[in-house]
């Protein structure tokens, strides 16, 4: 496990790492916003355990665990249980692809639950090789 402060807003976001992966070409990554509710009792709760599961089978890989910066985050979120599902911020994939780079990572299969559109990552210098896709229950 990696900690990376930001200089920006001085949250704290961690980085499990598993393998050497600085300059080790394509390796599994995610980029998993956290969520506590959604992480501990809701739809996500295996999510990181499973990404963890499949970068121990792969011998080498990331995943990079962004924290919302906002107070009122898990306010708004039980507030919403009923509403569409949140969207990803670019902001949090930004945060996620600078990590992957001080981590030596340039290039991912990027595990997601979800379609991005990897080319809002381009000016990361970030080489996204392939998604692959993961549901959010077994």
């Amino acid at each position: 496990m990696v900690v990376f402060r930001s200089t920006v807003d001085r949250i704290e976001h961690l980085a499990l790492v598993k393998g050497e992966v600085r300059g080790a070409g394509d390796i599994l990554a995610r980029v998993h916003s956290i969520n506590l509710f959604e992480d501990i009792i809701g739809e996500r709760r295996n999510i990181v355990s499973r990404v963890m599961e499949k970068i121990a089978e792969a011998g080498c890989g990331v995943c990079v665990l962004v924290r919302n910066p906002r107070s009122d985050a898990l306010v708004n979120r039980v507030r919403s249980l009923n509403a569409a599902p949140a969207s990803h911020p670019l902001r949090e994939y930004g945060i996620g692809a600078q990590i992957l780079m001080e981590l030596g990572v340039s290039s991912i299969e990027l595990l997601s639950t979800h379609t991005l559109n990897v080319a809002a990552l381009k000016g990361y210098e970030l080489r996204i090789t392939r998604q692959v896709h993961m549901e959010m229950e077994d």
